[in-house]
């Protein structure tokens, strides 16, 4: 599993920062989540629209968690390079700054890649 470095353009954009996990799936997101005392409030698969082929059988994930005084929504694509698959996930974050901040450290903490 990879962190995705967050990258923060303005003040506004500190305050929902947009995390990305590579090689987890939604559905392993959304428990680290419920760890941090958030609840899944919706999940589902769907279908992407577009061009035909394998694209349009490969579904793409949504998500939200919601805990004390933040919101996580998630979306997962998943890549393939030849004949490895990976998932990408990312998560975005909104809500009170301080929560928002306890969440995105938390998520370091759970991927053992603080620090890195």
């Amino acid at each position: 599993m990879r962190w995705g470095a967050v990258e923060f353009e303005d003040e506004a954009e500190r305050h929902a920062p947009v995390v990305v996990l590579r090689g987890v799936g939604w559905r392993m997101v959304a428990r680290y989540l419920e760890k941090f005392g958030g609840e899944l409030t919706t999940g589902h698969e769907e279908p992407l629209a577009g061009s035909g082929g394998l694209a349009a059988a490969r579904p793409r994930v949504l998500a939200e968690v919601a805990g004390k005084g933040w919101r996580a929504r998630l979306h997962e694509e998943v890549e393939f390079t030849g004949a490895l698959r990976t998932n990408r996930v990312e998560v975005s974050l909104s809500g009170e700054p301080d929560a928002v901040q306890q969440v995105v450290l938390g998520l370091r903490r759970m991927t053992h890649l603080e620090g890195r």
